[in-house]
């Protein structure tokens, strides 16, 4: 099993090491130095090695473009979320891919954390969803501590940043939980006093084409990293709370209508962040020989919500410039 990866900044590292433990991994990074063996210095040489699959980890804005040189020429292609920012290169790309026999995927990890999987477990043993409140939120300057924030992708609007589409593994788990989803109602705005053109809080109300209702808030504007959702059934309700990060303490609790008290479904006092990400490169792998897929993002749905959030946030942004007159 060959795989490609293409960009070998921190994530493309962090999918090198996960991947090399399943299958032979070689890199095509254009601005990279070192004269490793496993790298190849221009993407013809990457094309001539007839990878099985690849791995695309380069700035939102070139997704797309470097995808389209892989359609046809390789089994399964797998893009960092979110799997673009412009609208105007979907058609061309979805016209292509489509004509070629090559599957389409998009990196969405939250779908193997152990919370994920703990709740997916259990949900439907609460009946009929009556509602979902999910939230996250961290300090945009702590998020990535080795990189200047101000020139990170999360804080410039050209490179698809702004919580909302950062934010796009909270949108994709409800709707991987809850079902696809119908509607978006957008609120976001910037709240801080940090150097950066795009939204730092955002609050959306989805409705999913099942009839469940998600409230979802997301902000950079927390001292400390957090994440959750609460889930309330007609039989219980479900509360999942994940707080810091290296070390992410994680709890899922469970309580039954009419109980007194919450049970554990699962906790982790250190929790290993790698390990949601080997899960996904095991699945991407493993997908090769059983061809099964069934917790990969596939580009139809992750263009779909693309589609939505950005009609919201023009809608959300008209509504904006409406008040501000």
């Amino acid at each position: 099993m060959k795989i490609l990866l293409i960009g070998f900044g921190s994530i493309g590292q962090r999918h090198y090491k996960n991947f090399i433990k399943f299958s032979e991994v070689k890199v095509y990074e254009k601005n990279h130095r070192a004269s490793k063996k496993f790298f190849f210095r221009d993407i013809k040489s990457s094309i001539e090695w007839k990878p099985d699959g690849v791995v695309i980890c380069t700035p939102t804005n070139t997704h797309l473009k470097i995808a389209e040189l892989f359609l046809g020429k390789t089994k399964k292609i797998l893009i960092e979320k979110p799997i673009t920012n412009s609208l105007l290169s979907v058609n061309r790309f979805d016209k292509i891919r489509k004509k070629s026999k090559t599957k389409v995927y998009v990196v969405c990890n939250m779908r193997f954390h152990q919370a994920l999987l703990a709740i997916k477990k259990k949900v439907n043993s609460i009946g009929r969803i009556y509602f979902v409140r999910s939230h996250f939120g961290n300090w945009l300057p702590n998020m990535r501590p080795k990189q200047d924030y101000k020139k990170a992708y999360s804080a410039s609007k050209t490179k698809s940043g702004g919580i909302v589409l950062d934010s796009i593994h909270e949108i994709d788990y409800l709707s991987y939980l809850f079902g696809k989803i119908k509607e978006i109602t957008l609120l976001k705005k910037k709240m801080s006093n940090l150097p950066i053109n795009v939204e730092d809080f955002a609050t959306m109300i989805i409705k999913h084409k099942n009839g469940v209702i998600s409230e979802l808030h997301l902000d950079y504007l927390r001292p400390i990293k957090m994440r959750g959702c609460e889930i309330v059934g007609t039989d219980g309700s479900i509360i999942w709370e994940s707080v810091g990060k290296s070390p992410e303490k994680c709890l899922v609790k469970y309580c039954r209508r009419n109980s007194k008290n919450y049970k554990n479904l699962f906790f982790d006092d250190d929790l290993d962040i790698n390990s949601c990400y080997e899960k996904l490169a095991k699945e991407f792998t493993f997908s090769f020989k059983n061809n099964r897929n069934d917790n990969l993002l596939s580009a139809d749905d992750a263009i779909s919500q693309i589609l939505l959030i950005k009609k919201c946030k023009n809608l959300d942004e008209k509504i904006y410039e409406n008040i501000k007159k």
